[in-house]
């Protein structure tokens, strides 16, 4: 049973245990802070407020609402055909990262996408937005909109406008410095579930990186959209000039965001030709995550987020696959040495000087050709020599 777009904030429930918690009433049109989507083994709970879901067994729908002091009238319900879907994976995307455009008012060197001009043929604002009602329709959840620099399309504020009305979690990436002066009164408007802006440590860290007076412009819209009630998100990159500036990020966030992400130079885009002197090994990352530690506990009401449990999973993964202990056949099939350095370049950028911090011999690290196998599947993996 398939249902139209118009039909999914109504009060149809087609799970009837779901249906015995349904208000009788027609669903109010206001936009709810929850969403609840059917699944082959119960639902998904989707908290916009927190932009987190969670996984939840058919009988333990009614008290996950009551933990959050809701009923089902306070949510958004995505009803789904269960026969016609996919009963091993999620049938839908829990979240899309919807780059709009290339284009970009800034040259960062760390750009993942190497941002500048817009690509040709872009997506019209007309297959924009019907995008967004068939992503809605598909029951995708929340988006989160990035670039380039979306504010650089001129009809980024109906793109969003169009998801919040959709019932979408929503949230974008920006980087704060605008033609239009009066940007930051129009994020105010929109009132979005998180609006993230990158600062990439002290004033001269951040302008090594995205350019020269960007920091001070960056910093101003910040202190803007704080005072008109923007929620907002600081993303920080750290490289070797701004490990140190953790505790300056931290004490800057803390006037104006309710949480901070510090994350390591991908290897990728522009970033792709770093050397030594720029990335950040592994006994630096972690000297860094335990002063972020530390600052959780002097900034209590401050969401740090400083990838301690990427770093733990690939820790694991690296000593279970060195070892050979501990580790599943299926693993040690997919995951060798050689893997494990593409691994580590991608999340850590160095890995000739990583592998020498984990004790691995630079002999079991030398990378062959592509497995030809595994190209005629376009599956790109690095095998030993």
């Amino acid at each position: 049973m398939s249902l139209e777009f118009d039909q999914l904030n109504s009060n149809y429930f087609p799970d009837e245990s779901f249906a015995l918690l349904a208000p009788k009433e027609a669903v109010a049109t206001t936009r709810k802070l929850f969403s609840v989507r059917e699944e082959s083994f119960g639902y998904t709970f989707y908290d916009k407020a927190k932009l987190r879901h969670r996984l939840v067994k058919k009988d333990d729908i009614s008290t996950v609402l009551g933990e959050n002091g809701i009923g089902i009238g306070d949510c958004d319900y995505l009803p789904t055909n269960i026969i016609d879907t996919r009963t091993d994976i999620l049938y839908s995307p829990i979240r899309i990262y919807y780059e709009t455009t290339l284009a970009c008012n800034l040259h960062c060197e760390t750009c993942f996408n190497d941002s500048g001009k817009p690509r040709p043929g872009e997506l019209t604002t007309d297959e924009l937005i019907k995008s967004l009602y068939d992503l809605r329709a598909a029951k995708v959840m929340d988006i989160r909109f990035t670039g380039g620099e979306l504010t650089r399309r001129n009809d980024w504020f109906l793109t969003l406008k169009t998801a919040k009305e959709l019932g979408f979690g929503l949230s974008c990436n920006t980087n704060g410095i605008y033609k239009d002066p009066g940007v930051p009164e129009k994020f105010a408007e929109l009132d979005i579930d998180q609006v993230t802006i990158s600062v990439d440590g002290r004033k001269e860290n951040h302008e090594k990186n995205r350019g020269k007076n960007s920091f001070e412009r960056t910093v101003t819209s910040l202190q803007r959209m704080h005072e008109l009630g923007v929620k907002l998100r600081i993303n920080t990159l750290i490289t070797k000039a701004s490990l140190g500036d953790a505790r300056f990020m931290t004490e800057l966030a803390s006037q104006y965001v309710t949480e901070i992400n510090f994350f390591i130079t991908r290897f990728v885009g522009r970033g792709r030709n770093f050397g030594p002197e720029k990335l950040v090994t592994f006994d630096e990352f972690y000297r860094m995550s335990q002063e972020a530690e530390a600052l959780r506990a002097e900034f209590p009401n401050l969401n740090i987020i400083h990838f301690e449990g990427a770093l733990q999973d690939l820790m694991f993964l690296v000593m279970a696959t060195y070892m050979q202990e501990g580790i599943s056949p299926m693993l040690t099939e997919v995951i060798d040495l050689g893997t494990l350095k593409q691994m580590m370049s991608l999340m850590f950028g160095n890995a000739e000087q990583n592998s020498k911090s984990l004790g691995i011999p630079q002999a079991d690290l030398r990378l062959t050709a592509l497995n030809a196998s595994n190209m005629e599947k376009g599956v790109p993996v690095l095998t030993l020599n």
